[in-house]
């Protein structure tokens, strides 16, 4: 009963009772419906995203987070811009969110093309405190287009404070690959020639249809082109398209100059058409992408529970395993499953020879109840990515991923999905093994 510890103890009781008292408030508040926050216990937010992602973000989350002694969560929002990211960014993403899981946050990953919009959501459905956030290096214009995060969040917090710091250098660094610039590219070549093309259509007909005929096939070319192309190349195909209309279709002919009213407002309403058109079926196509990727987890999950449900044993369990995941992400599978003496012993894919490095990497997964291998700070020279299976707080063997490519980094929804199979795979063990538990043995005499 030492001064110093009765000081923890009362310090422990006090967090306790102010989380307590935050739990009852989120039933007293939904069974009232009551909107307004009145938060007790901290807990902070660090937002990172394709333009403001850096270690500085995350070590500082970390050090606010031990300061204030309190839950903290890192969260991406992944919208159309790590659609155009390299591989050496996406891998730097999935780099830092591994960080922020390994200083001890929880990290989360949103799909939505709104990105100030889903941080705030998610803000205020979990009651989060304080949202930490790097201020990106945007030029003025820019932001005026386009919009920019760090104001958006601070005008539409209300009662949560928000913490902003100086954008780290070290992104910068990553330079995007060829792939990705070329790929750009072909976006505003290809929305380039979508309008020339409503142009060429437009001209031998223009002399029977009326100017205003005209507006429909430049907006069909626009909706052709925001559904193909990125967001800004489909930006660039509304103006494009305006141009062109008023160069070749409205008197005086072959000039940017305009007399009539009507040709004005004409003119204006094509505009404006012509961007929301783009900036609505942009998002519908970046939407699409979303939800394919949502079906194919959910088709997985699916298929493996249907799968497992069916087969019997360890061995046929790990070889359904092996070939359903293995198809699934281009990868050979292993299951390693212990012994009695809690030595791993690999159950399934006998074509892989189980390597001292390998079995190293497994057997350290197995052990701690982390993730180790490929793209990990443990053992990432392994060829394979190590996953424990956990049935409540056994570990009752391990997943590893091979991938075919050895470069490949897994994304987070890979990672995600990794882990969803593998709580079905460690479910279907558990069940095997208190099947061999509880079968009557037969003595022979």
């Amino acid at each position: 009963f030492k001064m110093e510890n009765l000081i923890a103890l009362r310090e422990i009781a006090l967090r306790r009772t102010a989380e307590r008292v935050d739990a009852l408030r989120d039933i007293y508040k939904k069974y009232k419906n009551i909107d307004k926050k009145q938060l007790i216990a901290d807990k902070l937010l660090v937002c990172i995203n394709t333009k403001s992602i850096s270690s500085a973000l995350i070590r500082t989350g970390k050090q606010q987070a031990t300061r204030l002694r309190c839950p903290w969560t890192v969260v991406y929002v992944e919208n159309q811009n790590y659609l155009k990211l390299s591989d050496e960014e996406k891998a730097y993403v999935e780099k830092t969110l591994r960080l922020a899981e390994q200083l001890g946050a929880k990290t989360i990953t949103i799909q939505e093309p709104n990105v100030s919009a889903a941080i705030l959501k998610y803000a205020k459905e979990n009651n989060f405190t304080r949202i930490m956030v790097a201020k990106s290096k945007v030029s003025k214009i820019k932001s005026k287009l386009f919009g920019n995060l760090v104001y958006d969040i601070i005008d539409n917090s209300e009662d949560i404070d928000v913490y902003i710091i100086n954008e780290d250098s070290e992104r910068s660094t990553i330079k995007k690959s060829k792939a990705t610039i070329n790929t750009a590219w072909w976006s505003y070549f290809s929305a380039i020639f979508i309008i020339i093309g409503c142009t060429l259509v437009g001209l031998p007909v223009k002399e029977w249809l009326d100017p205003e005929n005209v507006v429909m096939i430049y907006l069909a070319g626009v909706v052709f082109a925001a559904a193909t192309s990125e967001r800004s190349a489909s930006i660039l195909a509304s103006v494009l398209s305006v141009i062109l209309y008023k160069f070749f279709f409205t008197q005086p002919y072959y000039s940017l100059s305009t007399y009539h009213p009507r040709d004005i407002v004409t003119i204006s309403v094509l505009l404006l058409t012509a961007l929301v058109i783009s900036s609505l079926t942009s998002q519908l196509r970046i939407q699409n992408l979303l939800a394919r990727k949502r079906e194919k987890f959910t088709a997985e999950l699916y298929a493996l529970s249907h799968k497992l449900v069916q087969a019997t044993g360890k061995a046929k369990i790990a070889k359904v395993v092996s070939q359903h995941i293995g198809d699934a992400f281009e990868s050979a599978v292993t299951v390693w499953t212990p012994d009695h003496f809690g030595h791993l012993q690999l159950s399934s894919h006998p074509s892989i020879k189980a390597d001292l490095k390998e079995q190293s990497a497994a057997q350290w997964a197995f052990g701690h109840n982390e993730q180790a291998g490929l793209g990990t700070n443990t053992m990432p020279s392994a060829r394979g990515c190590y996953l424990p299976l956990t049935s409540g707080n056994v570990v009752i063997g391990v997943l590893g991923i091979i991938p075919a490519d050895p470069k490949k980094i897994f994304s987070s929804d890979e990672i995600m999905m990794l882990d969803a199979l593998a709580i079905q795979t460690a479910s279907a063990l558990e069940r095997t093994n208190r099947a061999e538990i509880t079968a009557p043995k037969i003595k022979t005499w």
